[in-house]
């Protein structure tokens, strides 16, 4: 049985937070639970039982749930609701789209905020990834990846270009530091091998979509656990591409069976893939060929108003 989570954006039909179970023998959503006190949790985090989500209640901030005791914390100190979500063992991090900024909370009592770094007002903040003692931000609006040294107080030792109006989104590591993102405004995907001081150059590995008549929007990318595929969705034309690391091609590019496919998830022993709709409101699932990466999609459908963000009861990595 996978048990996981689906967050939303804030509207009439949608305040609260969605819990689900599916059932891989049968193939079937088993449970749906809407839990309250979960406003605008658009993006969300798990990790050794603690559930981090953003919120905003009068003022934008962040929760944490601790479901082996069912003890909720409320911080309330941004004025935007961030879109991005992240944790390790003794912090929360989340990335503000609007704002330009990057919070860092302890993950202690009251959840004070330890840190704030200010990029820039509108730098589009899209992510924060946390490798060793970096972080690395996409900034879709600057066209770059700024990365920050916590051993440094956060400064910000390196920013990693990305060509002119390429919109770097997200992004996954491998375990040798190779770093994969997806660009939303050019539809790429990019590589670039990290070295020690989190430095390298960025190359262009597959365009995504090459009709002009018809725009895409990259939104998420996945990586198997295996690291032999990349998953990508693409907003607007409603796909999800399969990426072959070894070939370095596209192996298949599918229908998500929705309309706005904003994330995606792949479920730990890797058999399937989940992918939420915001504009027709779901969730959707593929089941995987571990050998070959290729989907298919099932019949199993879920309800979720303004999907955004899927989290299973298992580790991130």
């Amino acid at each position: 049985m996978i048990k996981g989570y689906a967050g939303s954006y804030a509207s009439e039909q949608s305040q609260c937070l969605i819990q689900f179970c599916f059932d891989e023998t049968t193939k079937q959503f088993t449970k749906r639970k809407e839990l309250p006190g979960f406003e605008d949790a658009k993006y969300l985090s798990y990790a050794n039982k603690k559930l981090a989500a953003v919120c905003h209640r009068n003022a934008a901030g962040i929760t944490l749930w601790d479901i082996s005791c069912d003890k909720t914390m409320t911080h309330l100190s941004e004025t935007k609701t961030s879109c991005f979500i992240t944790q390790d063992d003794s912090y929360i991090y989340t990335a503000n789209y609007h704002e330009g900024t990057i919070s860092v909370y302890k993950k202690v009592q009251d959840l004070p905020l330890i840190k704030r770094i200010y990029i820039q007002e509108a730098a589009g903040c899209h992510q924060v990834l946390l490798l060793e003692n970096y972080l690395l931000v996409p900034c879709l609006l600057l066209d770059a990846i700024y990365v920050f040294d916590r051993r440094k107080d956060f400064a910000c030792v390196h920013i990693l270009p990305f060509p002119a109006h390429s919109g770097p989104r997200h992004g996954v590591f491998t375990k040798n530091k190779y770093l994969y993102v997806v660009s939303e405004l050019s539809n790429e995907l990019f590589m670039c091998h990290m070295n020690e001081k989190m430095q390298g150059n960025v190359q262009v590995v597959q365009k995504l979509w090459d009709t002009q008549n018809q725009k895409a929007a990259a939104a998420a990318i996945r990586i198997d656990a295996q690291e032999k595929f990349l998953y990508i969705t693409l907003r607007e034309v409603n796909q999800i591409i399969v990426f072959d690391r070894k070939a370095k091609r596209i192996v298949q590019r599918l229908s998500t069976m929705g309309d706005h496919p904003r994330d995606m998830q792949l479920s730990k022993d890797g058999r399937f893939v989940f992918v939420i709709h915001r504009f027709s409101h779901d969730i959707r699932v593929f089941e995987r060929d571990e050998k070959s990466g290729l989907l298919q999609p099932l019949r199993a459908k879920l309800h979720v108003q303004e999907g955004v963000c899927i989290v299973f009861e298992q580790e991130e990595s």
